[in-house]
């Protein structure tokens, strides 16, 4: 899955079925505090998982319920925070 950010089209989420990584590509110059993204460690950002979700809104039931079983099984790494809502994500740029 993967958040492409972009000063012209805004956010959206692409490859949203993959729910075995978690990527945010910038095309261009964006901010991303615009966007609610905060910069991490390590060229990583931290993204509201409620925001991603909400960028999928016409998936369904069954949609949220893989990505919020992703979040779960990727908490004791790292990749998710419950107590913030926080999804950290590696940064690419086009």
């Amino acid at each position: 899955m993967r958040l492409v950010l972009s000063e012209d089209a805004g956010a959206t989420l692409v490859e949203r079925e993959q729910f075995t990584a978690f990527a945010v590509e910038v095309r261009g110059t964006v901010d991303l505090d615009a966007f609610g993204v905060l910069p991490a460690d390590n060229g990583e950002v931290l993204v509201p998982a409620g925001w991603v979700e909400s960028l999928a809104s016409d998936a369904g039931a069954d949609w949220v319920s893989a990505f919020r079983d992703m979040l779960r099984a990727s908490e004791p790494y790292g990749w998710y925070d419950s107590q913030t809502g926080l999804v950290r994500a590696h940064i690419a740029t086009r």
